[in-house]
């Protein structure tokens, strides 16, 4: 009878196990983004460009054409259990965000920024800052924003 007793304990603990296994494997599959895959906080939207653990690159979008007021965009972002440094402006990321106002600075991190990625935000009447990070601005970036002033340095 106790050899009994230990088997259906022995059983019991595996079906236990194998049932931890399984919903650990799920969660963990749920939290890993994939490069490409999107995810929106506040008023912008986040596309994962690399993903190592619990750290990762994201692009960062309006969420929306009528963003408005002074733009802040973030130097880091959380999704889940990862911690994401935004590194790129994407094309057309604030397209027709015409709502967009004051002035305009990129944060330092930021290495790219997209085609068109601010054309027609002509409310934009302060002054553009851009960080020493910097290595790419397509075309059209600032098409239409003849508001923005400053210096230029390259």
């Amino acid at each position: 009878m106790k050899i009994l007793f230990t088997k259906t304990i022995m059983r019991i603990n595996q079906v236990i196990m194998l049932s931890l296994l399984f919903v650990f494997s799920t969660h963990c599959t749920i939290l890993m983004a994939k490069v490409g895959d999107n995810f929106t906080q506040g008023n912008f939207k986040f596309t994962v460009l690399s993903e190592n653990g619990d750290q990762g690159t994201v692009s960062v979008a309006a969420a929306s054409d009528e963003i408005s007021g002074t733009l802040n965009i973030p130097l880091f972002v959380r999704n889940k259990a990862v911690c994401y440094k935004v590194t790129s402006i994407a094309d057309e990321a604030f397209f027709k965000c015409s709502k967009l106002t004051g002035n305009l600075v990129i944060p330092t991190g930021i290495t790219r920024i997209g085609s068109l990625a601010f054309s027609n935000c002509n409310n934009l009447d302060g002054i553009l800052i851009l960080p020493n990070t910097l290595k790419v601005i397509d075309g059209y970036a600032f098409n239409e924003c003849s508001s923005l002033s400053g210096t230029l340095t390259l």
